[in-house]
């Protein structure tokens, strides 16, 4: 049952990569281009970079200006710049620029599902069955 999990999860995990792949692979320079799948390709990555912010950068930059204290974790927009990359994925199957747009910002997205099954991978609570 773990192994049927872990794939599961990957396969969850990869479906955005895989699409905005596909695109990147399929792409014509014949194809108009989409309005809409710049913007959710735009807004994907405004999100990711938000994200991965929130992630990375906010937790050193507040300790190094506040040593002492505790900060909680900001989690963002967990799964939006996914979504929103799917949709520019889908919206511009073919067209290369929104495509590799998505691409990025599911690589950079620390809230979305690559992220997810790579900073779950060793809880076995999640991939164990109970």
């Amino acid at each position: 049952m773990t192994i049927a999990r872990r794939f599961a999860g990957v396969t969850l995990a990869l479906a955005p990569l895989v699409l905005a792949l596909c695109s990147i692979t399929r792409g014509e320079a014949s194809i108009p281009s989409s309005r809409l799948a710049a913007w959710l390709a735009c807004a994907a990555l405004a999100i990711a970079a938000l994200n991965a912010w929130l992630a990375f950068g906010r937790p050193m930059y507040l300790r190094w200006r506040h040593p002492q204290t505790k900060f909680p974790n900001v989690s963002g927009f967990p799964i939006i710049g996914n979504l929103l990359a799917v949709g520019a994925s889908i919206v511009g199957f073919g067209m290369i620029d929104p495509s590799i747009a998505a691409l990025l910002a599911v690589v950079l997205d620390t809230g979305g599902l690559p992220w997810f099954v790579i900073l779950t991978w060793r809880d076995m609570s999640l991939w164990n069955p109970r």
